[in-house]
């Protein structure tokens, strides 16, 4: 499986403008395509539950998965592969805030991060520039009865919150923000 994944660079940082689409950890072991939720088997989700939206908006990981085994970092740069391909790392909390900083503070960075237009995000929200080129799309999450696909999108970081949680960064169609959640 060799993907090839499209990059920006923002500010001192580059980043994929693209979400992984993997179903191979870099050392080859297959990552299982889920069928629920879970905290303790590491899975790849299909956005939406539908295999024919992985090419455009890459699989949906747990936690488990995205660290591949390595501890939580809030280090700059975090120093955790887990599943990135080599030569990348997961970002940290502290890496997310600095892209936060980049694009002007979390208040206004959503805008500036979201593919413009609705083709892949719920029409009715905010009208994103996409002005930074990192090209969100609205990948949704993997939950119990809702999927939030084309409302909205979540990056993981390589910083735990506590013993049950990891911070993320997301993203909704219809606010300009990128909100942090534990």
């Amino acid at each position: 499986e060799h993907n090839v994944y499209n990059t920006v660079k923002i500010g001192n940082q580059t980043w994929m403008k693209e979400n992984l689409r993997t179903a191979k950890f870099p050392d080859n072991t297959p990552i299982d395509l889920g069928i629920n939720a879970s905290t303790v088997t590491p899975y790849r989700y299909n956005p939406n539950r539908d295999a024919n939206t992985v090419n455009i908006y890459g699989y949906l990981y747990n936690w488990k998965a995205v660290m591949h085994g390595s501890v939580s970092s809030s280090s700059k740069p975090s120093g955790v592969q887990g599943i990135c391909p080599t030569g990348w790392h997961l970002p940290s909390d502290g890496e997310w805030e600095d892209l936060m900083t980049t694009l002007g503070g979390n208040g206004v960075a959503g805008d500036k991060m979201k593919e413009a237009g609705t083709s892949h995000w719920l029409s009715g929200g905010t009208q994103a520039s996409n002005s930074s080129g990192f090209t969100a799309l609205a990948a949704g999450y993997y939950g119990s009865s809702n999927t939030g696909f084309g409302e909205r999108t979540y990056y993981w970081s390589a910083t735990e919150g506590d013993a049950s949680h990891a911070y993320t960064r997301y993203i909704t169609y219809f606010a300009s923000l990128v909100s942090r959640r534990n």
